[in-house]
């Protein structure tokens, strides 16, 4: 199986696209404050992996008991995410896992409703950081969002395939906020390939970069930056 780092090459030329989606202004959803259901977020989060042709799989099987393992709050957090993705260059996700997919969701909601404005995303530091980089650190993010929310909602378990992703990360830059406890004592591991899976790198790529998806209007707001709950989240923890 490739690297992550090897599936994210050849984004560059679409990272002018990826930043100004990045700085656009958060998108939220007028049902912002109305309830979810669990089963309807799980769906949703299906629908989205394969309308993007998400076709890396961390493990074969149940896929909806797989994202069942993330609690009601964090899949909403990765549901902010996919409608703030809703636009955005295909070809990142089709260079993703499923759960990498998921995590860069979660990771995109928490830059755009960061209400540190030093948390937020930053033109002059995505223009000088390699949008490989960029990615993995958004990935990242997202984990440890769920994890955290996770831990809010009193569950000991951490967020599914987390301690074989985050790894992942750190190999494509030296990310530091990863804990030696995610990385201590990890086994040996290995994707899943999907039936459908390319094998060849190059010719997996050449097609993962047309934008099929089309925006979606919902409310423009930026004025007050607000979260479902305290979007700081501790050094150790993150």
């Amino acid at each position: 199986m490739h690297t992550l780092e090897e599936r994210l090459s050849g984004l560059e030329h679409a990272k002018q696209d990826l930043v100004q989606h990045f700085l656009s202004p958060m998108l939220v959803p007028r049902y912002w404050n109305c309830s979810y259901l669990k089963c309807d977020l799980i769906c949703s989060v299906k629908d989205f992996l394969k309308n993007q042709k998400v076709r890396l799989r961390e493990k074969e099987g149940n896929q909806y008991g797989q994202i069942n393992r993330t609690s009601w709050e964090a899949l909403k957090r990765v549901e902010y995410g996919r409608l703030n993705a809703q636009g955005m260059h295909a070809g990142v996700f089709r260079r993703l896992t499923d759960f990498e997919t998921i995590y860069f969701l979660a990771g995109l909601w928490r830059k755009k409703s960061a209400k540190d404005p030093s948390k937020r995303f930053s033109e002059e530091i995505l223009d000088a950081t390699p949008i490989k980089v960029t990615v993995a650190r958004m990935i990242a993010e997202g984990a440890y969002l769920l994890e955290h929310t996770m831990k809010e909602e009193g569950k000991t378990q951490k967020p599914p395939f987390m301690k074989k992703i985050i790894p992942r990360c750190k190999q494509v830059v030296e990310y530091r906020e990863v804990p030696q406890s995610i990385v201590q004592d990890e086994d040996e591991y290995s994707l899943s390939v999907n039936p459908e899976q390319l094998s060849d790198l190059a010719a997996y790529l050449r097609n993962c970069d047309r934008l099929s998806t089309k925006p979606t209007l919902y409310f423009l707001f930026d004025e007050e930056r607000t979260h479902p709950i305290n979007s700081f989240i501790p050094e150790q923890a993150a």
